[in-house]
């Protein structure tokens, strides 16, 4: 038997280590971040750099929900880049507005034009502007909808078959509208972008599936749960990219996103995958005595409870098994319990516990 946490655990370090690196930068370039303008030339000051544009330099400004960017007009100096917390902001927004323009304005004008003239989306102008609005509400029909399967799948899966087979379905809907739009849709979420975005539409029901997937079922072996998440997460993440022209891997942004993409895609694959193997599973059960040798409760951010368990089935040696609160406080260390051990829809084992 294997830790069933591992999944989590290698689905979820490599972007908490994230979180906390780029956290830790923003704060320390918060504290010790400021801006100097020049009477000739606009100064940034953080923890690790120290750059600056000449007024002559600048080609215009981008404003996100945390951060101000001053692009560079010139391809060997680089943007200045802040967050919209940082000291001294007032009078360099006020400068900025007067004298450079807004490229996301900029940007969003001339997709809206590129979407207008592009032929492929109608053969009049009106034809056009009409599938653009429709795009736009599906999007947002869409997101809505992922966006509800995701809360309900995770916080509250009754009746738990439709929950299930709900965050299933809408991610493959939507990756159908995706791939049919003629690149009218985005999958990143981004304010740059006049396209409409599916983001909600795919990464919540993901993730609740992959937690649910986690919290519900007991693997005993992750061989094929392995293959089989791999096999399914190669050939999405082949749907989503194969002549995507949404990502052109010129800009750091665009691996993050695809980082994030990956992310979800392998939580989907993995949740997909246990659901269906464990929910559907028809197979006779083989039941399995075993005594509690430990119990062991595990604080922190999260409480967690396990019982330590006697050899069973085709195991070596003791192994802990987690369990929920209201099954760990029936049991002390002696008393005996039940386990029904699964061969799964898929041919992954699994196994649940009972008294």
């Amino acid at each position: 038997m294997q830790d069933n946490n591992l999944p989590l655990i290698f689905l979820l370090w490599p972007m908490g280590l994230f979180i906390i690196g780029f956290s830790t930068i923003g704060l320390l370039n918060t504290i010790n971040g400021r801006i100097i303008v020049h009477d000739d030339r606009i100064q940034v000051i953080k923890t690790f750099s120290d750059r600056e544009l000449y007024f002559d330099e600048i080609k215009g400004f981008k404003v996100t929900i945390n951060n101000i960017i001053i692009e560079s007009a010139t391809s060997d100096k680089k943007s200045l880049k802040f967050y919209s917390s940082i000291k001294n902001l007032s009078e360099l927004v006020d400068l900025l507005t007067r004298y450079y323009p807004n490229l996301d304005d900029l940007k969003i004008e001339a997709d809206t034009q590129q979407i207008l003239s592009n032929e492929q989306y109608g053969h009049t102008l009106e034809a056009r502007a009409a599938k653009f609005r429709s795009a736009q509400k599906k999007a947002k029909i869409l997101n809505w909808t992922g966006g509800l399967a995701g809360v309900w799948t995770f916080f509250y899966p009754i009746p738990y078959e439709f929950a299930i087979l709900t965050s299933i379905a809408i991610p493959v809907l939507t990756l159908i509208n995706l791939k049919f739009s003629s690149g009218l849709f985005r999958i990143d979420e981004n304010n740059e972008s006049v396209h409409p975005s599916l983001s909600w539409a795919i990464f919540a029901p993901s993730f609740a599936l992959g937690l649910r997937a986690l919290l519900d079922f007991k693997i005993y072996d992750f061989n094929n749960a392995g293959l089989f998440t791999s096999i399914l997460a190669v050939a999405l993440l082949n749907i989503i990219f194969l002549r995507n022209r949404e990502f052109n891997f010129k800009k750091a942004k665009d691996y993050l996103a695809a980082s994030s993409i990956l992310i979800a895609v392998v939580c989907y694959s993995y949740g997909a995958i246990i659901t269906l193997n464990c929910y559907y599973d028809k197979s006779d059960s083989k039941i399995y005595k075993a005594t509690i040798v430990n119990k062991r409760i595990s604080t922190g951010k999260n409480i967690s409870y396990y019982l330590e368990l006697t050899k069973w089935g085709t195991q070596d040696k003791n192994e802990e098994v987690s369990v929920k609160q209201e099954f760990y406080n029936q049991f002390e260390n002696g008393d005996q319990v039940t386990i029904y051990f699964q061969n799964g829809w898929f041919n992954i084992p699994w196994f649940f516990v009972s008294d």
